[in-house]
């Protein structure tokens, strides 16, 4: 039997969190803190959330009693052993327990210092953290690459600790937001007068990836930090908002070519680049606050646009604003909702004009991303594409599969409708059915003895009068006596279990097997456009003139009058 303390994944364990905050191995991630007791309180976080059987070392120019400031925690676990830490030797201090790095090492120094103590100790240390004020390198993309290549070789979660007291300026976060996709997690602690600030830019998680969070930490006794509870609820924490300092690109606003309708004119402080998804991370680079406007015009590749999307969002944090336009195209309900659930923050209708197109931008000022994303790519597509049944199903089948589509619509945010159909009087279930042609994927019917069930997937309340027509062709109310809607997903998930206690009682038979007779031997479709004549004998016609006509005298009356008395009695 598996050992679930072995099993279980570090964490930073800050008491009183309503969300995790997994250290995945092979992942890298960034803390930023401007107050030394705060080093010392992530390091006993870390520590807090290690498993029993794990350990971890940790990198630092600074002494181990300077380090801990007075957490025994921190004391008790080198002695034990579980926390080993790798600090200038110069000093000799005996509790240093190996030579280690310099005051200042470079990037290549770092490198080949972790590989020889790896080699020397033999350790396996789940966590490695290493304090960046011993590095004389920049964090730039490069390094934290090199960073993160290693903790996935060596399988570790690798931490980062930059201790800076004025690293809110900007400067520091800006070139890590530049660098997000090398983190798997990037937080800033700091304090003021006692008061604790947890910002959370993004994190990410075995439930997808947290963004834009905001708690009050406080201190507790014996040096650690915990979350303050507060009184809306430890499940809804706030969002980062206009309480970040602003930012020196909050006003600049970058917009592909085609984001432009046919005659408008690029609005004043706006700055236009090449519709290429490709190259506009490079356009954006070091972006913390400013806004993106990305088109949807006839032919853009969905998938494209999607990925780039996400790819800002992971990249540039939660501050980013990411607006997509339809021009001269309409995106489909399923696919506005996952580009909004991929990091986009609005999608423009295309009939809404250039006035109220540019007022919509301005109001995403001060505004961030609220809601977490997906841990992948991958993963949010798979999560957004509907079951690949459709048309009929036998009734048990049919309830598993909207119990399927309701629990990955969950995730997605995407809203389905069911409806209950009670055919028209002197009609059955399978006389309408048979008139049911679904040809999209996720759409789904079936019947029990009285009703027809007809589950569409991604399909808002005003579009079902029209789905509807499309899917039987004929009026409804020649088919059913009825319409009974179920829109929320709660109320779904209740006509289901009805229908299934139904079943229980009295089994419904399964009409696949009619239904394929009845469509295999339907008539061709009936069309109102004339038949076209065909000649049985067409060579044997011949054009016959007709003789000219005579034309005979016209006579007058009085011709006639004359003749009539001139003739004998």
């Amino acid at each position: 039997m598996s050992n679930p303390e072995i099993e279980a994944q570090p964490a930073l364990a800050i008491e009183g969190l309503p969300f995790e905050l997994p250290l995945v191995a092979g992942c890298l991630y960034a803390i930023l803190e401007d107050d030394d007791r705060l080093a010392a309180a992530t390091v006993a976080a870390i520590l807090e959330g290690l498993p029993t059987a794990a350990a971890f070392c940790l990198v630092s120019p600074k002494q181990p009693d300077r380090f801990f400031n007075g957490a025994t925690a921190l004391d008790a676990a080198v002695q034990s052993g579980r926390l080993m830490v790798l600090a200038d030797a110069s000093k000799g201090k005996k509790r240093a327990q190996s030579a280690a790095t310099n005051s200042a090492l470079s990037i290549d120094a770092l490198m080949s210092e972790l590989d020889y103590w790896s080699k020397k100790s033999g350790r396996r240390d789940s966590v490695l953290v290493i304090d960046m004020v011993s590095l004389a390198f920049e964090p730039t993309a490069s390094s934290l690459r090199r960073l993160r290549q290693r903790a996935e070789r060596d399988a570790q979660a690798m931490v980062l600790l930059f201790r800076q007291p004025a690293f809110l300026d900007n400067r520091l976060l800006a070139g890590l937001n530049a660098c997000a996709a090398s983190l798997a997690g990037l937080v800033g602690l700091h304090c003021r007068h006692e008061q604790i600030k947890l910002d959370l830019h993004h994190w990410c998680g075995r439930h997808g990836m947290l963004a834009a969070r905001r708690l009050p930490l406080t201190w507790t006794g014996d040096g650690r930090i915990a979350a303050q509870p507060e009184e809306q609820g430890r499940d809804a924490p706030p969002a980062l908002s206009a309480q970040l300092p602003a930012s020196a690109d909050e006003d600049q606003v970058v917009a592909l070519s085609s984001s432009l309708a046919k005659g408008e004119s690029l609005p004043a402080g706006w700055r236009q680049v090449d519709d290429d998804f490709d190259k506009l991370p490079r356009a954006l680079a070091g972006a913390i606050a400013a806004t993106v406007v990305l088109p949807f015009v006839p032919g853009t590749n969905f998938d494209a646009l999607l990925r780039c999307v996400f790819q800002l969002r992971r990249r540039h944090g939660a501050r980013l604003k990411i607006v997509v336009r339809e021009v001269g195209a309409r995106l489909r309900y399923s696919q506005e909702t996952l580009v909004t659930r991929l990091g986009a923050n609005l999608v423009v209708p295309g009939e809404i004009g250039r006035g109220r197109f540019l007022s919509l931008v301005g109001m995403l000022r001060g505004q961030v991303f609220p809601h977490g994303l997906p841990s992948s790519f991958e993963q949010a597509l798979h999560e957004a594409m509907p079951d690949q049944e459709q048309g009929y199903l036998a009734p048990q089948d049919f309830c598993r599969a909207v119990r399927r589509s309701l629990d990955r619509s969950r995730h997605t945010g995407i809203d389905s409708v069911l409806l209950r159909l009670p055919p028209a009087f002197g009609l059955g279930p399978l006389d309408a059915l048979r008139f049911c042609a679904i040809k999209r994927a996720g759409d789904m019917c079936s019947a029990d003895r009285g009703n027809v069930y007809l589950f569409l997937y991604a399909c808002r309340e005003d579009d079902v009068g029209l789905t509807l027509e499309r899917l039987f062709g004929l009026p409804m109310g020649e088919l059913f006596a009825s319409e009974e809607r179920f829109l929320a997903a709660d109320a779904i998930q209740t006509a289901i279990d009805r229908l299934e206690e139904r079943l229980a009682d009295a089994p419904a038979p399964d009409l696949g097997p009619e239904l394929a007779k009845v469509k295999s031997a339907a008539p061709a479709p009936y069309s109102l456009a004339p038949a076209p004549l065909s000649l049985k004998a067409a060579a044997q016609l011949r054009f016959v003139p007709l003789p000219p006509a005579q034309p005979s005298p016209f006579k007058l009356r009085a011709d006639t009058a004359e003749q009539e008395i001139a003739a004998p009695s």
